[in-house]
């Protein structure tokens, strides 16, 4: 039985993962080994994965079309979804994913995202993430 990590956990092991990947097709055509990643999320980073981190990443993966449709509109002032940092990118695809699909309350989705951003990105991303997925969450 797959043990169960704390939610914010399996969120950053998500993230990092999801990161990796995006970042690993942008050097070469084919994705990551999922598996290779969640090793890389459990040993190197000491950070371990659950249930939770698995439907994340696989709901993610595969609704990244949607997704980016949903934040697309708000990008304003000549950004394109390109243009954002993968960081940035990635914790948008999570958080509305969080906030659409999943039971996990919006302000909880978006803090959520929020707080990964200031870890892993710079202090104004985190600001325009929450822009952003405050923008998704009233449309």
């Amino acid at each position: 039985m797959p043990k169960k990590i704390a939610r914010r956990q399996a969120r950053e092991a998500a993230f990092l993962v999801l990161f990796a990947e995006d970042f690993a097709s942008a050097v070469q055509e084919e994705s990551c080994d999922k598996d290779a990643l969640f090793a890389l999320a459990d040993e190197v980073l000491s950070l371990e994965s659950d249930a939770y981190t698995a439907s994340l990443v696989e709901g993610v993966r595969a609704g990244q079309g949607e997704l980016d449709a949903l934040y697309e509109p708000f990008l304003v002032g000549g950004w394109k979804k390109e243009r954002l940092s993968r960081v940035t990118r990635t914790l948008l695809r999570m958080g509305i994913y969080e906030m659409k699909k999943t039971d996990v309350p919006t302000q909880v989705a978006i803090n959520e995202a929020v707080e990964l951003c200031k870890k892993y990105a710079e202090p104004k991303e985190a600001s325009f993430l929450n822009g952003i997925l405050g923008s998704v969450s009233r449309a």
